[in-house]
């Protein structure tokens, strides 16, 4: 059933992705062929995992400098995992998730526990939308 819905949202997906890519082109009177639809499906499927790649780094790089401790690393369903002292490599599959890095927060301390993850956030954010423009 889940693939069903995988191919739904897909299909939605390359609807937008065309009417996106189509409509300036086409109100700024620029022709557009059928390679350039090739080439901007191409460019859109290898930036996604990269646009993934780099936000969840964002989030283990600005976590270990906030003081969180590593858990685990996602792309697509390949996960490395922190086991005990080493880190693990493992294959998960599950629905809906692209990209996830999870980490583990400091010890609570009064009153800091907030402002580390709120400026955690803030980095990744920064980390983001940097890589855009």
């Amino acid at each position: 059933m889940w693939k069903y819905h995988v191919l739904i949202c897909s299909l939605f997906m390359m609807v937008g992705a065309f009417i996106g890519f189509s409509l300036p082109m086409y109100i700024s009177g620029v022709t557009i062929t059928p390679l350039d639809l090739v080439i901007a499906l191409i460019v859109a499927v290898i930036s996604i995992p990269i646009h993934v790649l780099i936000h969840e780094a964002g989030h283990l790089l600005f976590g270990k400098l906030s003081g969180y401790r590593f858990l685990s690393f996602r792309l697509f369903s390949y996960m490395w995992v922190m086991d005990e002292e080493r880190i693990r490599f493992k294959r998960l599959t599950t629905p809906g998730i692209i990209g996830q890095c999870l980490m583990i927060p400091p010890p609570f301390k009064e009153g800091e526990a907030l402002e580390a993850q709120f400026i955690n956030e803030l980095k990744a954010y920064i980390a983001h939308t940097s890589q855009i423009g």
